[in-house]
């Protein structure tokens, strides 16, 4: 979930579409879901934010595998990690800090908060990025981590996805082969959901996909029809309307079958309108998605999502709910801009 620097590619310095701040705006509006679902009880819809940011994920991350592919034949999957170890590693030590200060300040009402209890194997968990399946199958308490599965499964999917990028597989079959799989995981969550069984958002991974496969569509086919098919002003608000739809519905009912359902939806709406605003589109949609508040706020996305979970149930009992969400949001934004400031960007030089 981290907000990616992209280099040639990826949506920013493409000869094509040229730079891109619309998507760090699109990162913007994923964290504000995020940031609704867990400090706004009554927008618990939002949870789908991580969908959003799956699929940008997926489609900047491809972007830049092709972009080498390209230039040099080959995908070096040592300098890959090394660049995502110096993108999240820093960012994350901090969040282990947090963690291990908030556990030892403590505080006697958040014994009633189920999440503020974190076992210390938790912290071995995170750093490994297994924390999806360890919540999805096993009852180890993650606590304070508990946010922490969407890292793991991003990393999951990384550590397959440039191997088979790399292979030479035709543009068809490997989009094929990609889209079963992600229809393969939306089934098994459904079915097991519907069962009322534990671990089903254990496959969420259908975004990563879908941005991958638009990626691949766009930077090795170049499909750019697909691009200009989502020009109109319709298609990219039937998106922003498709995901404020299933914002609310996931919001009135948590009903797991039912977000199996919503989670796939945002995943692929995400995808046509990251399409839609390669197409250069004009109008409002751009524009609030340029705005320089959002294009800053996607930016520092990465260390907001890491340090808020925490944040909030640490907080929680001490206000009203609103001025608990308030109380959060300017904690987080501190933490998040020393954590930009002073860790993440040095760190990022160093790629």
């Amino acid at each position: 979930m981290e907000p990616l620097t992209t280099q040639r590619l990826g949506g920013r310095h493409h000869p094509r579409f040229g730079y891109l701040a619309e998507l760090d705006g699109v990162r913007a509006m994923a964290i504000g879901l995020v940031l609704a679902a867990h400090t706004l009880p009554r927008l618990y819809g939002g949870v789908v934010g991580v969908d959003v940011f799956f699929a940008l994920s997926g489609f900047l991350i491809t972007s830049i595998l092709i972009d080498e592919l390209n230039v040099t034949g080959a995908i070096s999957r040592k300098r890959f990690y090394i660049r995502r170890a110096l993108r999240l590693f820093p960012a994350l030590a901090v969040l282990l800090v947090l963690v291990a200060v908030l556990q030892l300040v403590g505080r006697p009402s958040a014994l009633k908060d189920p999440f503020f209890h974190t076992e210390p194997l938790a912290f071995l968990v995170v750093v490994g990025y297994v924390s999806n399946w360890v919540i999805g199958l096993t009852h180890v308490q993650m606590g304070l981590f508990a946010h922490c599965w969407s890292l793991a499964t991003e990393e999951q999917f990384y550590l397959v996805w440039p191997w088979l990028l790399a292979r030479k597989l035709t543009s068809n079959r490997l989009v094929r082969v990609m889209l079963l799989v992600a229809l393969a995981g939306v089934a098994v969550r459904f079915v097991v959901s519907a069962a009322g069984a534990a671990g089903y958002g254990v496959l969420r991974f259908e975004g990563l996909v879908f941005g991958s496969v638009l990626a691949i569509w766009i930077y090795r086919d170049d499909r750019t029809g697909v691009v200009a098919k989502c020009r109109s002003r319709l298609v990219g608000w039937g998106c922003i309307g498709t995901i404020m739809v299933v914002v609310l519905a996931g919001s009135s009912s948590a009903n797991p079958t039912m977000l199996t359902v919503a989670y796939a939806l945002t995943s692929l709406a995400t995808t046509v309108l990251i399409a839609h605003l390669l197409s250069r589109p004009k109008g409002v949609l751009p524009r609030i998605f340029r705005w320089p508040v959002a294009v800053a706020i996607g930016r520092i996305s990465y260390g907001i999502y890491l340090f808020h979970f925490p944040l909030v149930h640490w907080l929680s009992g001490r206000f009203s709910k609103m001025g608990t969400a308030l109380v959060v949001w300017a904690a987080t934004g501190v933490i998040a801009l020393f954590s930009w400031f002073v860790i993440e960007r040095p760190a990022l030089r160093r790629k």
